[in-house]
């Protein structure tokens, strides 16, 4: 599996830092790193990353520049200014191992009707179409 445009890019752009999640804490990370290693320019980035302790951590490192480029969650680029996000590509995922996200319901929760219905509710075509907007898959 390949993904031109994104080998393309990195091969091409100048930049001293590019921005990771801890893949030891956050599936980004993870799924930035296994990226990465499948295009075959692990090796030639390794000496550049800098890794946040998490995927909003790591966005804030290429949206002050202090990271010229970085593997960011599509969900959070609407935290970006439109003039500040510069280019954006989005990682096919066919690159990376799947990024798991479910919702949970906690024991005391579990009898609380209102907790119950928002469960509902976002496993409901409403909610997924929500979830979908906001950048994420729905299985």
């Amino acid at each position: 599996p390949d993904d031109p445009s994104i080998r393309s890019l990195l091969q091409s752009i100048t930049f001293r830092k590019l921005a990771v999640a801890n893949p030891n804490l956050a599936p980004y990370g993870v799924a930035a790193i296994e990226t990465l290693k499948r295009l075959r320019l692990y090796d030639e980035v390794k000496p550049r990353l800098v890794f946040g302790e998490n995927i909003g951590q790591t966005l804030a490192l290429v949206a002050t520049g202090n990271a010229e480029a970085g593997f960011v969650a599509l969900s959070s680029i609407s935290r970006i200014e439109n003039g500040e996000r510069g280019i954006l590509l989005q990682v096919r995922p066919s690159l990376h191992g799947p990024i798991r996200q479910d919702s949970a319901i906690l024991k005391p929760g579990m009898h609380n009707t209102a907790v119950q219905r928002f469960n509902e509710f976002l496993h409901g075509p409403q909610g997924r179409k929500i979830i979908r907007r906001a950048g994420y898959e729905v299985d």
